[in-house]
């Protein structure tokens, strides 16, 4: 029958197909179903978690370029040779770490203005 349910749903999070009787993501670890409280209505939610995993990218490119870096020197002070593949391995770490800066700072940029929480209006105090 058309329109009938194939018994797969998509992640919000991630996109990835899953049973429909899965209520967490194995992929991304997002609840699947109903969408989280207060998900889509406040923008700077959004904007926080992409700015948290592009910043999390960052570090990781710095830590990989340091790494790098202190690989060779340690190869170039015992076998005084420059190991042209860890150089490079750095020259690609470093040139992905400052991509990955401008876009956070390009990100910052766009940053939402923060809506404050609704207060109860129950009247009880």
């Amino acid at each position: 029958m058309k329109g009938e349910s194939t018994g797969s749903i998509a992640c919000r999070s991630c996109g990835r197909e899953l049973a429909t009787a899965e209520t967490v993501c194995p992929a991304c670890g997002a609840m699947v179903g109903s969408p989280a409280p207060g998900a889509g209505d406040d923008p700077w939610t959004e904007w926080a978690a992409e700015r948290n995993r592009v910043k999390t990218l960052w570090v990781v490119a710095v830590l990989a370029f340091w790494l790098t870096v202190v690989v060779q020197v340690g190869f170039f002070v015992f076998r005084r040779e420059l190991d042209l593949i860890l150089v490079s391995i750095a020259g690609g770490a470093m040139v992905l770490g400052m991509w990955l800066k401008t876009r956070l700072q390009l990100h910052q940029r766009k940053e939402p203005p923060r809506t404050p929480p609704q207060r109860s209006t129950d009247g009880g105090g």
